[in-house]
């Protein structure tokens, strides 16, 4: 059984995330993932997978060549 304190959250993504690239052809991967989760840490809904999305297409600066999805749970 796992328990949820207020404004824990869950967070499911697409390899298409992870595997999102640079103009270096170097992965935005699970360093810059982690990076920007702590950075987006204080948002919330909307905001906070805005923040993630927003932080891959600011490391990539050009269109992704796969899918990105992302799907949050968080507790109230």
């Amino acid at each position: 059984d796992a328990e949820f304190g207020s404004g824990d959250k869950i967070l499911l993504y697409s390899d298409g995330l992870v595997e999102v690239f640079n103009e270096n052809e170097e992965l935005f991967g699970e360093g810059e993932i982690f990076k920007s989760l702590s950075n987006n840490n204080s948002k919330k809904g909307e905001e906070f997978l805005g923040g993630l999305f927003s932080d891959a297409l600011q490391f990539s600066k050009k269109p992704f060549n796969d899918d990105v999805s992302l799907f949050l749970i968080e507790s109230i």
